[in-house]
């Protein structure tokens, strides 16, 4: 029909119905007007790719908005989409296929669009999934493992951060793999990232995995080691599948094998004594090891922190501590803070946690910590439950006339401050032999 037809196998092409006045185009490799390939567009910019429309930008979707702030991935869908019509006289490069796209993948990715769209105009040219043969005379380069542009997002819940980098990834094979689908060795995938300014970092054990393909909430780890060694370290499995699209991607999770906290990551990052030299070293008291104080005072906070989470009257204290109460509610947060203090303040830390060395004790700053209070408003309290202790219902030293202040509710409310002031005020006016010492 064009003249050099019999370059290609019968079964690598097959037409949709034609519509009778429309006539279908030749391929894009025979005709000086052809469609755009994503291997020529994937290293282009965004400045780049916003030129390309510029030139034809009748052809723009009119549901897609266009302006300045129109990523890439926009650009390529809008250009790829043969609905659109975008076009190009400039010749198809070699190059671009064999410097790391993946041909066969970008032929199985076009062929499910074009064959699974109900509203593609009829005289579309659609290339049969698995049929290059047509292509054979450009593709040497594709013969065995090629690289591909591979976006990696890495999630690092160790320290709830993210982050995002392209890697040049070795394309493994497609052993099976479904339609545009293609493995990497995982190995490779570590190797390369560490490279990067994404790179995994810290110390101490860490797992890595993928979100699971049924279940995306869920995690399949590949490879467990020290941060160090991740490179080299062995991984099962031994290859990850990189879903079909146009904008290859993966997502990696990393996750500390201890799951210890960010403020215990942080710790690890201390240097130690095996990594510091003589000169820089600084001369502690015999027996004294600040890592070690750091990370028990680490384990201490994140235990009360739990701890006090677990009260039935915690998720009220969050919601007014920093409100201006009445005074009974102000009564109420005095009181927890108070009964909280008393119960853990100079514990042992093995009686607390079963996963503690003994030997440190919760301090009031650990506690104060814990409560997410300032050093201040932690005083307060503290003085205001004593007072109350003394002069309030029940009281060593009960009166009726705080008692009955304590009750009292004002429009707008007096709040914590003038609450104190009044029972300072008592107890210079009626003091007591606990108050004297």
């Amino acid at each position: 029909m064009w003249g050099t037809r019999s370059r290609l196998s019968e079964g690598a092409l097959h037409f949709r119905a034609l519509s009778p006045l429309a006539l279908p185009s030749p391929p894009s490799i025979m005709n000086p007007s052809r469609s755009y390939q994503l291997p020529e567009l994937v290293l282009l910019n965004s400045r780049e790719l916003r030129a390309l429309v510029d030139k034809q930008p009748d052809r723009w979707p009119k549901d897609v908005r266009l302006n300045s702030k129109t990523v890439k991935r926009t650009f390529r869908k809008a250009l790829l989409d043969p609905r659109n019509g975008f076009t190009t006289d400039e010749p198809l490069a070699m190059d671009d296929f064999a410097g790391g796209a993946d041909l066969d993948g970008a032929l199985d990715s076009a062929s499910a669009s074009l064959t699974a769209s109900s509203t593609l105009p009829d005289n579309i040219l659609a290339l049969h999934p698995g049929s290059t043969t047509g292509f054979s005379s450009m593709r040497p380069c594709l013969d065995g493992p090629h690289r591909r542009s591979l976006h990696l997002y890495v999630e690092d819940n160790r320290t709830r951060s993210k982050s995002s980098v392209t890697i040049g990834a070795l394309v493994s094979d497609r052993i099976a793999c479904a339609s545009g689908e293609w493995r990497v060795e995982a190995s490779h995938v570590l190797e390369e990232l560490q490279k990067t300014t994404a790179q995994i970092s810290g110390r101490g054990l860490v797992k890595v995995g993928v979100p699971d393909v049924t279940s995306p909430d869920f995690t399949t780890y590949f490879v467990q080691s020290t941060v160090k060694k991740l490179m080299t370290a062995p991984t099962n499995p031994t290859h990850l599948v990189v879903p079909a699209s146009n904008w290859a991607c993966l997502t990696l999770r990393v996750e500390h094998v201890t799951g210890i906290s960010a403020l215990k990551l942080a710790c690890e990052d201390l240097p130690s004594d095996d990594e510091e030299s003589p000169a820089s070293r600084v001369q502690f008291p015999k027996g004294f090891r600040p890592l070690e104080a750091a990370r028990s005072r680490a384990r201490i906070h994140q235990c009360l922190s739990t701890l006090v989470r677990l009260r039935p009257e915690y998720q009220s204290f969050i919601e007014t501590r920093h409100a201006v109460l009445q005074n009974s509610d102000i009564l109420s947060i005095w009181r927890f803070i108070s009964a909280f203090k008393e119960e853990y303040y100079g514990k042992d830390i093995s009686e607390i946690s079963d996963n503690a060395d003994p030997g440190a004790r919760v301090t009031k700053a650990s506690i104060r910590i814990a409560l997410g209070l300032g050093e201040t408003c932690f005083k307060e309290a503290e003085e205001g439950a004593r007072l109350v202790g003394s002069y309030g219902t029940g009281g060593i030293y009960e009166a009726a006339e705080v008692v009955e202040e304590l009750e009292a509710k004002r429009d707008p409310p007096g709040g914590k401050g003038r609450l104190l002031r009044f029972l300072h005020a008592w107890e210079a006016a009626h003091p007591t032999p606990l108050a004297a010492n």
